[in-house]
């Protein structure tokens, strides 16, 4: 017998016990069958193929997979002809056929389409598609993401792409500020005159921080929250320099989570300072080493796809930092202009993730930002009715910050399984930022103080805020 399939049918498993006519106009529609079992048209006689279209079709549920064959047609008296086209515009724009047929078979042949990387629309996305388009046609991550659309595609390669690591760097950057801040605050000596005798202190603070770099059109936004614990001691000698050492803890949390990522810091702060006057000139400088555990979890999932990934590595920073102002003093108010300098260093060490196909290696990173800062800083010594010694002091700075250096941090990262290895970026922050605190601080006995303070670093695209409690006792 001859027969032909109906156009815009599905043939399903079909025996014809005879010859088969496949007609100009006819549809010969292949789509898959569970479990992975494509249609397919068996033939006992002849089977002509008088052009028509052949139409591939995934729709069923049952994805075609790259790198596999599927067999469509057998006639037992072999097949003459061919079809005039093939239709495969139902499956990824990733994926594409190649005819195969041998003397009483015809199939397709699933190859790669369109690279995956057509689809990127960020440098990121760029990066770890072009990473995944040189993978293997039997890796598993290849044959999940060949299966998706072109928009499909470019939210898979941002949960793909690793962009946290870098951002942690950045955050690693801006989370040194707090611990300057607090040696620079002491360096400079108390708020109030130190009695005679007592020319040594010893001190805590207790800080939070908290801030946000907002995306660029490449990376997501990555926040961040963190407290810290610090305890120091100094000492003001006779020549006029007062010199101290502080060390202490502290965990900061973070997380991108238009990318799925989170992460966390635990880190331990060691650092010396020192400061002196000459008249109303003032110098205050230090250098500070701070040692931090990252861990960083993050989630992949797209259409056929998920994944869970972990991370733990060490990423050491350091900063060395200069502060150098004069002083105006006309009664209880003072006036001081400064300038104060800081270079910060994160070194983070290499790291593979723990997780499936799309775990990621990472080279070791540098980033490193010279920071400088010109301001004015007031404050006013306040003393009740009859006292003649102040018992509160309040202060407030206003600076502008420039940043030099790379306005964003890069992660080397590659894909365990294999792939090339790509660049990864981290948010971008702009060079510029406005500097704003105020504090308060109070004598609660002869030989003890409580210093409260808020400070903000504000630019278009970052902002970041701390708060930090300090009690000193001299002795």
């Amino acid at each position: 017998m001859e027969g032909t399939i109906a156009p815009g049918n599905s043939i399903g498993t079909l025996t014809i016990d005879g010859n088969y006519v496949q007609e100009a106009n006819a549809r010969f529609i292949a789509e898959l069958l569970p479990p992975d079992q494509a249609d397919l048209l068996r033939v006992t006689g002849t089977a002509t193929l008088n052009g028509g279209t052949l139409v591939l079709s995934s729709e069923a549920g049952q994805p075609f997979v790259l790198g596999q064959q599927y067999q469509l047609l057998t006639a037992d008296g072999g097949i003459v002809g061919n079809f005039a086209s093939v239709d495969n515009s139902n499956l990824s724009p990733f994926l594409s056929v190649s005819l195969l047929q041998g003397a009483g078979t015809f199939g397709v042949d699933v190859i790669r389409g369109a690279a995956l990387a057509t689809a990127a629309g960020t440098p990121n996305q760029s990066a770890i598609a072009a990473s995944l388009d040189v993978l293997p046609d039997s890796s598993s991550l290849l044959r999940a993401t060949t299966q998706l659309s072109a928009a499909e595609a470019r939210g898979a390669f941002d949960g793909l792409s690793g962009e946290i690591h870098a951002s942690a760097q950045q955050v690693l950057l801006e989370g040194s500020r707090l611990v300057r801040d607090a040696a620079l605050g002491r360096a400079g000596g108390n708020a109030f005159d130190v009695e005679a005798g007592r020319d040594t202190g010893a001190w805590v603070e207790i800080q939070h921080q908290g801030g946000e770099i907002a995306a660029d059109g490449n990376a997501a936004r990555a926040r961040y929250s963190g407290n810290a614990v610090l305890v120091g001691i100094d000492h003001a000698f006779d020549a006029g320099w007062r010199i101290g050492v502080f060390g202490g803890t502290g965990d900061t949390d973070f997380n991108v989570r238009g990318r799925g990522s989170r992460g966390e810091a635990s880190s331990t702060h060691v650092g010396v300072y020192a400061g002196t006057s000459w008249g109303s000139f003032g110098l205050s400088l230090g250098h500070a080493r701070s040692q931090n555990e990252v861990e960083i979890n993050r989630t992949v999932a797209f259409r056929g796809y998920s994944d869970a990934l972990a991370s733990r590595y060490d990423a050491d920073s350091s900063q060395t930092f200069v502060d150098v102002g004069y002083r105006f003093a006309r009664g209880r108010l003072e006036l001081e202009p400064y300038v104060q300098y800081a270079h910060v260093e994160v070194d983070t060490d290499g790291f593979s993730e723990r997780g499936g196909a799309a775990a990621l290696a990472g080279r070791g990173a540098e980033a490193r930002a010279d920071l400088s800062t010109v301001g004015l800083r007031l404050a006013t010594h306040l003393a009740g009715s009859e006292q003649s010694d102040a018992w509160l002091s309040l202060r407030a700075n206003l600076g502008y910050r420039h940043a030099s250096g790379d306005q964003v941090r890069h992660a080397r990262l590659g894909l365990v399984d294999g792939g090339e290895a790509f660049d990864v970026a981290s948010p971008a922050i702009l060079d510029e930022a406005l500097l704003l605190q105020i504090g308060a601080a109070a004598r609660l006995s002869a030989n003890s103080q409580l210093d409260l303070g808020l400070s903000h670093v504000d630019a278009d695209v970052a902002n970041d805020t701390g708060i930090n409690a300090r009690f000193t006792v001299n002795f």
